[in-house]
C-alpha cells in the first residue's frame, strides 16, 4: 500500500464529501478511491468514515486522522516546492575535489565569478594530488586528467590537456637542444612520477609512428611544481602539461623543445557520482566550466596561437 497515496485519497473523500466526486477530482474509478481507504482503515485498524447510501461523515478517530493527513500532506508538499525551487536555483555546499597545481592555476580564479552567478551556493575544495573516492569522501564531483576514466563515475568533457617538453634557457645553452627524442637519453631529465612507467615518455612521430623512450631521471617528485621549479633553474629538461608551463614559456623561463613530436593529449574532465538525478549545483558548476574551457583552443593554450 502507497501511504501517502492512501492519505491523500482519503483526504479528497472528505473533501469532496463521496467517493464519486472524489473519483471524479482524482481521475480515479470509484472503485479505485473505495480500494485505498479500505486499505488504510485495515492498515490502522479503525474506522475513519461511516458510510451509508446517502451519507458520508468521519468517525472520531478519522476526524483525528484527517487533521493529521492534511498537516503531513501539506508538509510533504513544502518539500517538493522546496526541492523544486533548489533544481531552479542551485544552494547549498559543493565539495569539488580538484589537482593542486591546475586548481590553483585555472579553477581557482573562476570561483569568485560562480558564486556571483549563484549566491545561494557555498564551495569547499578539496585540493589533492590523490584520486579521492568521490563517495566515501562525501565529494560532489571533481575535475580530473587522464586518457581513461573510472566507469563507475560520470565523465563530461571540458577540455583537452597537451602535453609540452621543455628545458630553461640556460640549460640548452649548457647541454644543447635534443632534436629527437632518442636523444633525450643523455639528457637530465625531471620525472613526474605520480603515474605509472614515470621514466619511459611516449611520443607520436610526424611519420604516425610511437615512440618509447626511456630517460634518465636526475630529480623526481610527484608534484609538478617541484619539476617546475627545478627546470626553471636549469636542472634539466622536464615533461609538463601546457597549463602548468604556459606563463614560464611567456616569460622566457622555459623554452618547448621537440615540437614536431607530439605527447598523447590528455581530457580534462568534470566527473561525479552516476545518479538517477544529478545535483543542480553541480549541472550548475559542469555547465559554467564548460563554457570557460570548452573553445576550440582552452585558455591556457592561447599563447600556442600567436
Amino acid at each position: 500500500m502507497d501511504k501517502l497515496l492512501a492519505m491523500d485519497v482519503f483526504c479528497r473523500v472528505v473533501e469532496a464529501g463521496s467517493f464519486v466526486k472524489a473519483a471524479e477530482r482524482l481521475a480515479m474509478s470509484t472503485t479505485a478511491v473505495s480500494r485505498h481507504v479500505a486499505e488504510l482503515e485495515g492498515h490502522l485498524d479503525t474506522r475513519l468514515l461511516q458510510r451509508t447510501t446517502r451519507t458520508l461523515r468521519l468517525t472520531e478517530s478519522g476526524a483525528r486522522f484527517y487533521e493529521r493527513c492534511q498537516q503531513i500532506l501539506s508538509e510533504v508538499a513544502d518539500a517538493e516546492m522546496e526541492l523544486d525551487q533548489q533544481r531552479q536555483n542551485p544552494s547549498g555546499l559543493l565539495r569539488i575535489s580538484v589537482s593542486i597545481p591546475f586548481g590553483a592555476r585555472h579553477f581557482a580564479p573562476l570561483v569568485p565569478r560562480f558564486c556571483q552567478l549563484y549566491p545561494g551556493l557555498e564551495i569547499e575544495v578539496v585540493a589533492t594530488d590523490r584520486k579521492l573516492s568521490l563517495v566515501d569522501e562525501g565529494i560532489d564531483m571533481a575535475l580530473r586528467i587522464s586518457r581513461e576514466f573510472d566507469g563507475s563515475l560520470i565523465a563530461r568533457p571540458l577540455a583537452e590537456i597537451h602535453t609540452l617538453i621543455c628545458a630553461a634557457p640556460d640549460y640548452l645553452q649548457r647541454q644543447g637542444t635534443p632534436n629527437s627524442p632518442d636523444e633525450l637519453a643523455a639528457h637530465a631529465c625531471l620525472v613526474y612520477n605520480g603515474v605509472p612507467d614515470p621514466n619511459v615518455w611516449r611520443f607520436e612521430c610526424p611519420q604516425g609512428e610511437t615512440r618509447h623512450v626511456k630517460v634518465q631521471g636526475v630529480f623526481q617528485a610527484d608534484n609538478g611544481d617541484f619539476l617546475l621549479a627545478a627546470a626553471e633553474n636549469g636542472m634539466g629538461i622536464t615533461r609538463q602539461p601546457s597549463f602548468m608551463v604556459a606563463d614560464s614559456i611567456a616569460r622566457g623561463r622555459l623554452v618547448p623543445i621537440l615540437e614536431g613530436y607530439r605527447m598523447p593529449a590528455l581530457q580534462l574532465a568534470a566527473v561525479y557520482p552516476s545518479r538517477r538525478f544529478v545535483p543542480a549545483k553541480v549541472r550548475a558548476m559542469v555547465t559554467f566550466l564548460q563554457a570557460e574551457w570548452g573553445g576550440s583552443v582552452a585558455p591556457w593554450d592561447a599563447w600556442r596561437q600567436k
